[in-house]
């Protein structure tokens, strides 16, 4: 995330753990960085026995047939380069919209 929720602070869930837990320190936010947030890799490999469904990208391009056009503006710069990142740059959305089935092969 760009701007991590938790603390308010620009570019702390992309630092390394060590200067993340000092940077919420010096901003007097708290005593350590208590929050990890996965890669968009490390989430695939999280999710790898079940199915994904990525509606990320539709949601983006049609906030409205989501209901979602209070998060994004059609046509808004935002959905605009949102849906750059979602299309071409997957690894780099502050976040993802899975729908997740298991595989029809696994045991239930």
């Amino acid at each position: 995330m760009w701007n991590e929720p938790h603390y308010n602070l620009k570019l702390l869930s992309v630092m390394p753990r060590w200067l993340a837990h000092i940077y919420v320190r010096l901003a007097g936010k708290a005593s350590h960085y208590y929050e990890k947030h996965y890669t968009y890799w490390g989430l695939r490999w999280l999710v790898k026995k079940f199915d994904v469904y990525d509606y990320t990208l539709k949601i983006i391009e049609d906030p409205n047939k989501f209901d979602a056009e209070y998060m994004i503006q059609p046509g808004s710069r935002k959905a605009l380069v949102g849906a750059l990142i979602a299309r071409y740059c997957k690894w780099a959305c502050p976040g993802y919209i899975w729908l997740l089935q298991k595989k029809s092969n696994d045991p239930v």
